[in-house]
């Protein structure tokens, strides 16, 4: 048997027999026969399965679906990682933080949530229901775009070009964390180190996605110093320091990050 999702499912007319490498796969084999119990193989009057085998493993081992952007109860996210245990699917990404608002609890910031969002309580909460389904949560903190919702908050995160713009949260608006503010990587060390410890998952999302850099960075004055200091040609190039930055605090805490393909284009 190879694989660790590598199941059989035999069904006989006498018995049903599971057999897998590990438990996630006996676990995936009794979602197919929960499949098969609800579907045209069984009888609609009898209730019998009539005798099959099924050898089955995944194609691929990564498996994801996302939740994205706006709010979910958390009941609703509950019945969102049923539906996906059901269908094998193993990792769910949350998004936690956009324009749209911050929905994670954290302790260090406590004005960043004080409206709807999930307590660190709620999310421990999740992340132990999904593992019981075989799904690892894996959560999205997105920088340096799509943070209207901190910048609301904390304005001198922004850059001096965007001090004096109204920031509405829950609709987009083309503002981002400033690269050249030491306070940033200050603040953001907190709030990815409280991630950090919160989520087991080995991976961060920090995004990287959507940047509107020419109307932020390129009018920032200090952003447009730091260019020049590093030799720079192209504003999109503090990608390279301000991430440096974000990967050192993962680092730390010995996490991997992921991060839109988007920043392909930062190198000249």
């Amino acid at each position: 048997m190879e694989g660790d999702e590598h199941y059989y499912l035999h069904v006989k007319k006498d018995k049903i027999q599971i057999k897998g490498k590990s438990p996630r796969a006996v676990f995936y084999g009794i979602m197919t026969l929960h499949q098969l119990l609800l579907g045209d193989v069984c009888s609609t009057q009898q209730k019998r399965i009539v005798p099959i085998t099924i050898d089955d493993a995944p194609r691929f081992p990564y498996r994801a679906l996302m939740i994205d952007r706006h709010f979910i109860p958390v009941e609703d996210v509950k019945f969102y990682i049923d539906q996906m245990a059901r269908y094998k699917y193993n990792a769910l990404q949350l998004h936690l933080t956009d324009d749209q608002g911050w929905r994670i609890e954290i302790k260090k910031y406590p004005q960043l949530a004080s409206t709807e969002h999930y307590t660190q309580d709620e999310l421990r909460d999740l992340i132990a229901y999904a593992a019981l389904r075989n799904i690892e949560i894996i959560p999205e903190v997105d920088v340096p775009g799509h943070t209207v919702a901190i910048l609301a908050a904390y304005p001198e995160l922004g850059c001096t070009s965007s001090q004096n713009i109204t920031k509405e949260v829950g609709k987009t608006t083309n503002l981002m964390l400033c690269a050249s503010n030491k306070k940033v990587y200050e603040v953001y060390q907190h709030i990815l180190g409280e991630v950090a410890d919160l989520f087991p998952s080995q991976y961060i999302h920090l995004g990287g996605d959507e940047s509107v850099i020419d109307t932020n960075w390129g009018q920032c004055e200090h952003c447009q110093a730091l260019m020049k200091q590093l030799g720079y040609t192209k504003t999109s190039q503090l990608m390279i320091p301000f991430f440096d930055q974000m990967l050192a605090i993962l680092e730390k805490k010995e996490k991997s990050p992921i991060l839109w393909c988007e920043l392909d284009n930062i190198y000249p």
